[in-house]
This record gives C-alpha cells, sequence and structure tokens, in this order.
C-alpha cells in the first residue's frame, strides 16, 4: 500500500545519500537479519551549502523506523524490510549510473510566459543535465506525464548547465526522452495550459491510462478496457469521481480522443530516447 511506497522512496533516498557520501554500504544478510555490514566515515553530504546529515548506518535507519511505527516489532520489522532494502539498493544503482557525476540532485526554479500566463514553479530532481524521476513500481500514465511536463519546462527555459536527456525509472524498461527545442517545448506547454484552462469551464475527458492507450494503439475496444478495468487491474472508470462524470466512456469518445490526442501524441511521437 501507501505506507510500503512511502518507506521504499525513504530507502531509496538513503541509499542516494550513502552514494554520494561514499560512506556506507547497507546490506541485510541473507542468512540472518540482524548481522550487518557497515563502512563509516566522518564526511556529510553537503547540497547548496546546506549540510544534510543521514543516518550512519542501517541500524538507526531501523530504529527511527520502528518509532514511528512503520516496522513491526523484533525481527519481523527486519524480515519485511529486506526485500525493499533490495528493491530500493537497484533503484538507487539505476540512478547512480544515470548520474554518472555522482552530483546531489538540484532545484531550478521556473518562470515562463505561455499564451500570456506566467508559469511560475519549481522543477526538482535534476542531476547534472539530466532530469531523473523514479518510483518503486511500474510506469504508469501519470508517470510519463510528469516527466514530460517537467521536461518540457525545463527545455523552454534550459538551464545554464544544459540539458541531455530527461528519465523516468521504474521496475520496467527505462524510460527517456530527449532535448525538445525551445519553441516546440513552448508550444506543447500553451496546448497543455489551454486544456487546463478550458477544465475550469467544463468536464475535460481525459483519463490519462486510457488516454495512454489510445494514443499509442487507436484500438477503441483497448482503451474501453483499459478504462473499465478487468479482474487484474483497477480501471479509472471505477474511481467514484470519474464514475460520476463518465460512467460510459464510449458515450465521451470523441471528445476523449481529441483531448488525448491533442495531449498526448506529441509525446508518443518523442519516442523512447534510450
Amino acid at each position: 500500500g501507501l505506507d510500503r511506497y512511502k518507506l521504499n522512496e525513504r530507502l531509496v533516498q538513503h541509499s542516494l545519500a550513502s552514494s554520494l557520501d561514499g560512506t556506507s554500504e547497507l546490506v541485510i544478510n541473507e542468512e540472518n537479519v540482524e548481522n550487518v555490514k557497515i563502512k563509516e566515515s566522518e564526511k556529510k553530504a553537503t547540497l547548496a551549502n546546506q549540510e544534510i546529515e543521514q543516518p550512519s548506518t542501517i541500524i538507526s535507519l531501523l530504529n527511527e523506523l520502528r518509532a514511528e511505527g512503520k516496522l513491526p516489532a523484533g525481527q519481523s520489522g527486519e524480515l519485511a524490510l529486506r526485500p525493499l532494502v533490495k528493491q530500493s539498493t537497484q533503484l538507487a544503482e539505476q540512478i547512480n549510473d544515470l548520474n554518472t557525476s555522482l552530483t546531489p540532485a538540484q532545484s531550478v526554479d521556473i518562470e515562463l510566459l505561455v499564451n500570456n500566463v506566467v508559469l511560475v514553479g519549481r522543477v526538482d530532481s535534476l542531476y547534472a543535465q539530466n532530469l531523473i524521476l523514479w518510483r518503486a513500481g511500474k510506469l504508469r500514465a501519470k508517470d510519463r506525464i510528469a516527466l514530460y511536463l517537467q521536461w518540457l519546462c525545463l527545455c523552454a527555459d534550459a538551464p545554464k548547465v544544459g540539458l541531455n536527456q530527461a528519465h523516468f525509472i521504474s521496475t520496467e524498461k527505462l524510460y527517456s526522452l530527449p532535448v525538445i527545442e525551445k519553441q516546440t517545448a513552448l508550444q506543447q506547454l500553451a496546448i497543455w495550459l489551454e486544456h487546463w484552462q478550458l477544465g475550469g469551464d467544463q468536464i475535460l475527458h481525459f483519463y490519462p491510462e486510457a488516454a495512454w492507450q489510445w494514443a499509442t494503439s487507436q484500438d477503441i475496444n483497448k482503451t474501453l478496457s483499459t478504462f473499465k478495468g478487468n479482474d487484474f487491474a483497477t480501471g479509472e472508470g471505477t474511481e467514484a469521481h470519474i464514475q460520476r462524470v463518465c460512467p460510459d466512456l464510449a458515450l465521451r469518445f470523441e471528445p476523449f480522443s481529441q483531448i488525448a490526442e491533442a495531449l498526448l501524441l506529441p509525446l508518443v511521437e518523442l519516442g523512447d530516447a534510450k
């Protein structure tokens, strides 16, 4: 559930901090979960002159999680954590493989004028010239969209260090996007902004998973099936708020497909850069 996901995210951050610091190697022994191999150092990771302290050992992290009520008591806590440590370590390794300079993530402030509207925000997770997002699970349509929108903002106002690629790391194949020309990025942001504004006046039939299915397959039956869901996967159409505005996607398919194509076809055409 959500608690497991948040815990995995925290473990990845811990692994990343340890690798940037170059101080610790965390291993939960398969034979005895209480045997932990630790290499300690006095160095501390710093980002933008702000000192960030991380737990120096896996033991201190375990104690923190227990104190917060995130782990069962006794050995069952370590046993529950073991597969998450393994998965988070693999994710951290993938991030470091892409972040060859092993620089900490930077935040970039964004201020763009699009269609006479000033877009102000901040994009995190910029490692040197690469935008790297990740989740401890399968890649979803909204993950692709999140990567795409943040990358459009960066490409429309590129930082001084320049840009290389955008990546989303998941338990599936690495998903990557190339650099987008500035004017194209602004044009695509304008389309998304236009639809966002339209959604303030009327129901906007945009459902990411179903929309991605339509944009990539152009198959009505597959799209409707994705929306409805099945015994193995819950569809967006089962969500209470969506049910209220769109109980039957087939009846709204024309406006839905138009929106899906306008927003997602440029992303589909970018393809997987890797």
